[in-house]
């Protein structure tokens, strides 16, 4: 839950890919300012805030970093 009216959907795929939405529970829309450059305002702010927050939670508690990409680096 983004705010008490948005909810914050985060699908995973198998290769490690992230898709997410951000929907508005009483229209049933999605949310999309967020992701807009050039969009601002104290609600667009809170929304992309707390987006931002909770993929960086699931970066951390969910991946791990390979610094070293190539198989000759390891």
């Amino acid at each position: 839950m983004i705010s008490r009216n948005h909810q914050l959907t985060v699908l995973i795929a198998a290769d490690g890919g992230m898709d997410t939405k951000v929907i508005d529970s009483e229209l049933g829309d999605e949310y999309v300012l967020h992701r807009t450059v050039g969009t601002t305002g104290a609600f667009v702010g809170m929304v992309r805030e707390a987006h931002d927050d909770v993929l960086n939670k699931i970066v951390e508690s969910c991946y791990e970093i390979d610094v070293f990409k190539s198989d000759y680096a390891h």
